[in-house]
């Protein structure tokens, strides 16, 4: 995968700022990337091509499953216990596609978060039977979406949703070859 220059989406609404930063690489020995690593997270693609999504609500808050690298954890071994605690799905073939540096703002408390994610692609390898996300405490809506739909529809990041439709668009163009 060619190293690209970051790629960034930014979004002002009335009481929050949003602000994420895509660095593309399939290196996981960037260590420059490795800083405040705090989350994962995997776009599994099932045997149609489809994206693994899910949803608190099942209507509005879709999203790419992942979630919180636990102190001490390789961020493999938190992203197939994040996605199997989420949506239930066990993978392979995983590639790292580069990492999320995201930034939160409450404009009312003044209030900041600040993490960086990394960002796989993954085959789907076994759906599961839905069980109840420990996190959560209740079981997680699951959906499998074209990618497109994934990246415009619910993702909604500007030019990293640009990058994801392209990039997930060869691949399984390769895959298919």
């Amino acid at each position: 995968m060619a190293h690209i220059s970051p790629i960034e989406y930014k979004r002002r609404m009335k009481t929050k700022t949003l602000f994420y930063r895509f660095h593309t690489t399939d290196n996981l020995l960037d260590s420059k990337n490795f800083n405040n690593i705090k989350k994962v997270r995997c776009i599994a693609l099932n045997e149609q091509g489809l994206a693994c999504m899910v949803s608190n609500d099942g209507v509005t808050d879709w999203m790419v499953p992942g979630g919180t690298v636990e102190k001490n954890e390789n961020p493999i071994l938190a992203l197939k216990r994040e996605l199997l605690e989420e949506a239930d799905i066990e993978i392979k073939n995983y590639k790292l596609i580069g990492f999320m540096e995201a930034e939160f703002k409450n404009l009312l408390t003044g209030y900041t978060s600040r993490y960086t994610e990394m960002w796989f692609v993954a085959n789907v390898s076994k759906i599961l039977t839905q069980t109840e996300d420990p996190a959560k405490g209740k079981i997680l809506e699951r959906e499998f979406f074209d990618i497109e739909e994934m990246a415009y529809k619910f993702q909604k990041w500007g030019r990293i949703s640009k990058f994801m439709v392209e990039f997930l668009t060869k691949l399984k163009v390769k895959s298919e070859k």
